[in-house]
Parts: C-alpha cells; sequence; structure tokens
C-alpha cells in the first residue's frame, strides 16, 4: 500500500480537445450571416412627398448593392424632359455673328449721318476754293482739300471703332445669354434632383455572433481544471491510505478497515 502514495492509480484521461478549427469557420459562418443580415436591415426603400423614391437592388452574382433614386409623376417627365435637352445641346455659340452685325449697324448709322456733311463739307471747300480763285490741283488748293480729307477720314475710324466697340458688347452680352441658356438646364435639373433626398434612415440594432471559440475554451479550461482537481483528490486519498498501510508496520488489514480500505483502491482504479 505504501507504494500508492506517489503513483496516484490510473485515474481519469484528459478531456479531448474542440476542434478549433472547425469552431474557427464556423464562428466566421455566423459572422458573414450576421453582417448580410444587418446589411439587408439597413437597405431600405423609401419615397417622399415629391414622389421620388429611393430602391436598392442586389447583384445576385456579386452581392454587390446598388441604389438607385428617381422621381415619379409629373416631376419625373420635367427631369426626363431637361436631360433630353441637355443631351441635344449643340457646340456653344460665341456670339460673333451678333458681333458682326452690331457692328455693321453702328458704322452704317454712323455713316448715315457723316455722309451728308462730309458731302456739304467737300462742296462747300470746292465753292471757297473758286471764290478765292484758287485752283483745286495748286498747291494751296491740294493742301486745303488734303486736310479736309485727313479729318474725313479720322471722323470715319472714330465711326469705326465706336461700331467695333458696340460689337465687342453686343458678342459679349450674347456669349453670356448663350451659357446662361446652356446652363438653365443643368441648374433645373439639378434643383430636381434635390428633391430625390431621403430621410435618414437608422441604423438596426447590431446583430450579435456567437462566441464559439470564446465558449469551447472556456468549457476546456473548466473540463481541465475539473479534471486536475479530481486527480489532486484522488492522490491525496490515496497518500492518506497509504500512511494508514504504513503505520500498522505492513500488517495485512482485515475486517471493517480492510473493506473501507479495498472499496475505496477500487473505486480508483
Amino acid at each position: 500500500m505504501g507504494g500508492m502514495s506517489g503513483g496516484g492509480g490510473k485515474g481519469q484521461s484528459a478531456p479531448a480537445a474542440p476542434n478549433f478549427d472547425q469552431l474557427a469557420r464556423e464562428q466566421a459562418q455566423y459572422s458573414q450571416q450576421a453582417v448580410n443580415a444587418q446589411t439587408q436591415a439597413n437597405r431600405a426603400n423609401q419615397t417622399n412627398a415629391f414622389g421620388a423614391s429611393s430602391q436598392w437592388t442586389q447583384d445576385p452574382a456579386t452581392g454587390q448593392w446598388t441604389q438607385k433614386s428617381s422621381l415619379g409623376g409629373g416631376l419625373g417627365q420635367g427631369a426626363a424632359g431637361l436631360e433630353n435637352q441637355i443631351g441635344n445641346q449643340g457646340p456653344l455659340s460665341t456670339g460673333d455673328q451678333a458681333r458682326q452685325q452690331a457692328i455693321q449697324a453702328n458704322f452704317g448709322a454712323a455713316q448715315g449721318m457723316l455722309a451728308p456733311i462730309q458731302a456739304q463739307q467737300t462742296a462747300g471747300l470746292n465753292a471757297q476754293l473758286a471764290a478765292q480763285g484758287l485752283d483745286p490741283g495748286s498747291q494751296a488748293g491740294q493742301n486745303a482739300i488734303g486736310n479736309m480729307q485727313r479729318n474725313q477720314a479720322f471722323q470715319n475710324e472714330q465711326a469705326m471703332q465706336g461700331a467695333i466697340n458696340q460689337g465687342n458688347q453686343a458678342q459679349a452680352l450674347t456669349f453670356g445669354e448663350n451659357v446662361q441658356a446652356q446652363q438653365n438646364p443643368y441648374q433645373e435639373l439639378g434643383m430636381l434632383s434635390g428633391l430625390t433626398g431621403q430621410a435618414q434612415t437608422p441604423y438596426a440594432s447590431q446583430a450579435q455572433v456567437p462566441q464559439l471559440l470564446s465558449a469551447a475554451q472556456q468549457q476546456y479550461q473548466a473540463q481541465l481544471q475539473n479534471q486536475s482537481n479530481q486527480q489532486a483528490g484522488k492522490n491525496s486519498m490515496l497518500s492518506g491510505i497509504g500512511g494508514i498501510a504504513g503505520g500498522v508496520g505492513g500488517l495485512a488489514l482485515g475486517g471493517p478497515l480492510g473493506g473501507m480500505v479495498g472499496s475505496q483502491i477500487g473505486s480508483m482504479l
């Protein structure tokens, strides 16, 4: 009996370790399912007072989500019309034609006023030269005629410069109007697009994932600790029994005491 105090008997085998790899795979699947459920809960279709709708669709092949907002009724028809108008827009006119027309019109008007005056100036100079007995071909006559012509040319140049200024202003005004006209459909479409704004949807509560790995680890540790405690108790009891046997000088135990010792040893083997 004395030799049992150190060995501790056959004892119990250690608990089998959980299959942590399998549990990790299962927990990953649960986690993905929770993410999918969370995403699905946060993809609510919406409509607002303007007939706008926001619809979610999912590609069955890739799982990719797409959100599309659109206007309904008359607003939707108006948006479609503006899109067609934008698509049919041609090149932006620079206003060159308006410039040329303005130059011609303004210079023509100036010439309409200058031509009679210049004709009167020419007739008056010729009459003056004749009254003075000066030949128009003489040096004095040529000087007088040259001075008049240079003055008239300056008047014509001034009229042309004024017409050009008017043409530039007409071009700038026309170009600005063309730009605004081309931008109007975009601005109106932007205003309509603002009506599609959806109210903020509160996100669903976070889905809970079962903690398989943590639970299995805690259970396994508890089983190991329980097995260790049981083995320690058996070792302590065997040591006590061995002490009793040694105390009686190695004599064989009989009667009730021998039966009790034998029963305890048997239960631990």
